[in-house]
């Protein structure tokens, strides 16, 4: 955001809850309102709670996809016939290979590809990618993911090689 300030851009941030279409729509409205357009729009949330699909409570299941879909579906509604002129997701490499536990979040992250990839049908520069999980920062820093990842011998993305990717 600091950087986009101090090379002479705008930047809008909202914090909303991306299930709730009416927040949703109420903080693009007010970009729109203020801009006109978005250039950029990126969608980075994600919602990980781990467990396999038969123990998985339908609430859990539904939360940890609609955070990741619905989400993405919201912003682009909320757009309406104004697409942005390019959009970046954070999708996971759980979208494209699955992971044990998350049938829910490689689902959604499966679907925000695909919708990726019809954004670019519209002539929107529109990029998905699978990040492996982050060191340090981001929910795959908490609780027990780091030592597990380094039991199974995955390293995480240190910020420092990953934020100059997303810019």
């Amino acid at each position: 955001i600091e950087a986009i300030r101090k090379a002479g851009g705008s930047v809008h941030w909202h914090q909303v809850d991306l299930t709730n279409a009416a927040q949703v729509a109420a903080a693009v409205g007010a970009v729109l309102e203020r801009s006109g357009h978005v250039d950029v729009l990126l969608h980075c949330a994600g919602l990980e709670i781990s467990h396999f699909l038969p123990d998985k409570p339908q609430r859990e299941f539904d939360l940890v996809f609609d955070v990741k879909a619905d989400g993405w579906f919201n912003l682009l509604h909320a757009l309406g016939d104004r697409p942005p002129g390019s959009a970046g997701a954070f999708s996971s490499i759980a979208g494209r290979f699955g992971n044990a536990g998350q049938t829910d979040y490689a689902a959604a992250n499966d679907l925000l590809c695909k919708s990726i990839s019809q954004l670019r049908g519209r002539g929107v520069h529109a990029t998905a990618i699978d990040w492996t999980a982050w060191a340090g920062i981001g929910m795959a820093s908490r609780g027990s993911i780091p030592k597990m990842m380094e039991a199974a011998g995955i390293d995480m993305l240190p910020p420092e090689a990953g934020v100059p990717v997303v810019r």
